[in-house]
């Protein structure tokens, strides 16, 4: 979903981030903070610093609502902001074009760690070049 982390970080999405992981679970902050290290590959892991401020102005503009066992969950005006009040998680994640942000978002990534580590092995050369034949298949139908 996000390629370029330190780029994305400053544009301010963290609010996006912690949005789109309650959107499938009610979490709590450091459940939020895992998650995002965990897609991230690694790469960041915000702050509770961060996450909790971002938590409390999500909770002031009514976009989520903290439960009792303090765990986070998007209200029903979050639902609406992020239009998908009515549609289950697979109906919006699973669109074509949610899926190619997503493949390109990943080939930004895979961009910065062989412009940070130099190239990648030979076994994932060739698995680049399965997934980008079976892409151009995709593409030429």
């Amino acid at each position: 979903m996000f390629g370029n982390f330190g780029a994305f970080k400053k544009r301010g999405s963290l609010r996006y981030w912690i949005l789109y992981l309650i959107y499938s679970k009610p979490m709590s902050g450091a459940e939020i903070m895992d998650e995002i290290e965990k897609h991230s590959f690694g790469l960041w892991r915000p702050s509770p610093g961060s996450i909790y401020p971002a938590l409390e102005t999500l909770l002031k503009e009514g976009l989520v609502i903290r439960r009792p066992d303090g765990r986070y969950e998007l209200s029903e005006k979050g639902k609406e902001d992020l239009g998908i009040n009515g549609m289950t998680q697979s109906d919006h994640l699973k669109t074509p074009e949610s899926v190619i942000d997503e493949i390109y978002s990943y080939v930004q990534y895979l961009e910065d760690i062989v412009r940070k580590e130099g190239q990648l092995s030979e076994f994932d050369r060739r698995k680049l070049k399965d997934i980008a034949d079976k892409l151009q298949e995709i593409e030429s139908k």
